[in-house]
């Protein structure tokens, strides 16, 4: 959806349309890792009503881990026997 919405600012010149559509999917990742981060902790504190400090945040470790490797144009997609368009 975001790719559909923001197709305007594709530009040719600066890379691939794999590329830009790999980009678009590991921000998205990113974002969704640090949301589930941030729910925890808020979570943890109604709950448990102490102070809890923010992690190391292991989402941009992941999210480096993954689009660091060079496995090809799909780098960070999973195997096509995991699903069609899974990450991890």
């Amino acid at each position: 959806m975001s790719a559909w919405r923001s197709r305007d600012t594709f530009n040719r010149g600066r890379g691939t349309l794999g590329g830009w559509l790999v980009t678009i999917t590991r921000n998205k990742v990113a974002d969704a890792l640090r949301d589930r981060q941030r729910e925890s902790r808020v979570l943890l504190q109604v709950v448990g009503g102490a102070a809890v400090t923010a992690p190391e945040a292991p989402s941009d470790r992941v999210v480096e881990e993954r689009t660091s490797r060079r496995a090809g144009p799909a780098a960070g997609v999973a195997a096509a026997g995991d699903g069609p368009g899974v990450l991890f």
